[in-house]
C-alpha cells in the first residue's frame, strides 16, 4: 500500500506551515499599559489544516482565540475540526485585571505529522499580570482503515493527565495563588469558528459567555 502523507492545506503547501509557524506568532501581542481606559485584550487566533491526500479528508486546528477584559469573565477558546466531528475547547477565567493590567497568550506552538496516524497537539495558555494557565491536547487520527476515526485525545490541565470525557469546559480562578482550575461537563455551544479580526473574535467570546452562563455550575463559579 502507498504511503499516505498529510500536506498543509493552504495555497503555499509547506511554506505556509512556516509562515504560521514563524510570522504568525500571537503569543508575541501584549496589552499595552492605558492607566485611564478600561482594560482589554483580545486575541483572533490562528490554525493548522492538513489534508490526507489519499482520502481528502481535512482537519483543521484553531487555537488562540482571546478575550481578557475588565469586569467580564475571560474567555480563551479553540476547536478542532475533522470530517467527522467538531472538537470544542472552551476555558472561562475568573480574574482580577483592570486598568494598568498587562495580559499576553502563552507561546503554544502547533505540531502535526503525518502517515497512516496523524497527531496534532496544541497547548493554549495565558498570562494576566503575571500569573499563567495553559494547558495542552494531544490528538491523533487514524487513516489507514475505511472509517477513519480518532484514536487518542489527551489533555494534561495543571499538570495533571486528563481527557474530554470529564468535560471541554475548564473553569479557572487566576485570581487566586496558585491558581484553581476545574473541568465541567456542560454543553458548548457550536459553531466556534475561526475569527478573521479581534472584532470578530470578541463578539464570538462574548456569544459564548452569554450561552454559558446559562449554566449553573458557571453562574455559581463567577459569583462564588
Amino acid at each position: 500500500m502507498k504511503k499516505r502523507r498529510l500536506v498543509i492545506a493552504t495555497v503555499g503547501g509547506i511554506a505556509v506551515a512556516v509562515v504560521i509557524c514563524l510570522i504568525w506568532r500571537p503569543w508575541e501581542k501584549t496589552t499595552p499599559t492605558v492607566p485611564d481606559r478600561p482594560f482589554k485584550f483580545v486575541s483572533s487566533g490562528g490554525a493548522v489544516a492538513t489534508t490526507d491526500e489519499r482520502s481528502g479528508n481535512s482537519y483543521e486546528f484553531y487555537a488562540g482565540g482571546a478575550y481578557i477584559a475588565e469586569g467580564d469573565p475571560g474567555v480563551l477558546m479553540g476547536k478542532i475540526t475533522s470530517p467527522w466531528d467538531e472538537y470544542i475547547y472552551l476555558v472561562l477565567i475568573k480574574h482580577a485585571a483592570g486598568r494598568g493590567s498587562k495580559a499576553k497568550l502563552l507561546k503554544h506552538d502547533f505540531k502535526h505529522f503525518g502517515g497512516k496516524i496523524a497527531t496534532l497537539s496544541v497547548s493554549p495558555g495565558i498570562d494576566i499580570d503575571g500569573r499563567q494557565f495553559q494547558f495542552s491536547i494531544d490528538m491523533a487520527f487514524e487513516f489507514d482503515s475505511d472509517q477513519p476515526k480518532t484514536i487518542r485525545d489527551d489533555w494534561v490541565v495543571g499538570g495533571e493527565k486528563t481527557g474530554p470525557q470529564k468535560g471541554r469546559l475548564l473553569l479557572v480562578d487566576m485570581t487566586k495563588d496558585p491558581v484553581v482550575w476545574k473541568q465541567v461537563l456542560a454543553e458548548i455551544p457550536k459553531g466556534v469558528g475561526h475569527p478573521n479580526s479581534d472584532l470578530e473574535a470578541e463578539f464570538t467570546a462574548k456569544r459564548l459567555l452569554g450561552e454559558m452562563r446559562k449554566n449553573p455550575t458557571v453562574r455559581e463559579f463567577f459569583t462564588q
